[in-house]
């Protein structure tokens, strides 16, 4: 994990403006992040494929994103 002998591979170019928060489920091999400026959050496998939104509802100025079991918890400067 420290960089040597290691390619870097770009899953995410498209549709993706200020990715703030990412977590990974291990279990499932799926990544989840959130963008504050195009508001969602998405999700895809550890190989850049399935590809999907998962919302777009009260995701506003959001930054940071963490998962426990199979729920998705999220932070923002806006909700109370």
């Amino acid at each position: 994990m420290d960089g040597n002998n290691a390619s870097r591979t770009v899953i995410v170019s498209t549709n993706i403006f200020w990715p703030n928060g990412l977590t990974v489920d291990f279990q499932t091999e799926t990544l989840y992040w959130l963008d504050g400026r195009l508001k969602f959050i998405e999700s895809m496998d550890f190989s850049g494929h399935n590809r999907r939104t998962v919302t777009k509802k009260m995701v506003e100025y959001s930054y940071a994103l963490s998962m426990y079991k199979d729920m998705l918890y999220w932070t923002d400067w806006k909700t109370l």
